[in-house]
């Protein structure tokens, strides 16, 4: 039983780790698109409107903090699916060879 937890707790802290450095990634992305669009607005200044500039700003904002939980969500959806389609196929496979009685049961 040991075994299991310990199996379980190295399989968590890797999805774990993978899942900060992934959300870490995304941030630095971020923050990559928003430099560049506030540097091409500061040398825009003179031609833009302000007003315009900062709503353009705020909705550059809004919008990769969208596209980031966006692609953490679905990073999250395709990890839970292929988990329970491990779990599907190892049910059939222990109902084909008959693993399921009470004496292997947990």
């Amino acid at each position: 039983m040991e075994q299991l937890q310990d199996q379980h707790g190295r399989c968590f802290y890797t999805f774990f780790s993978v899942s900060r450095w992934f959300g870490f990634r995304l941030d630095f992305l971020t923050v990559g698109f928003l430099g560049a669009s506030t540097f091409a607005a500061v040398a825009a200044r003179a031609s833009i409107d302000p007003g315009l500039i900062a709503l353009s700003l705020t909705q550059a904002l809004r919008l990769t903090g969208s596209f980031q939980w966006t692609v953490r969500q679905s990073a999250e959806l395709e990890n839970i699916m292929t988990r329970c389609c491990y779990e599907v196929d190892h049910l059939l496979v222990c109902l084909a060879v008959n693993c399921l009685s009470h004496k292997h049961w947990p």
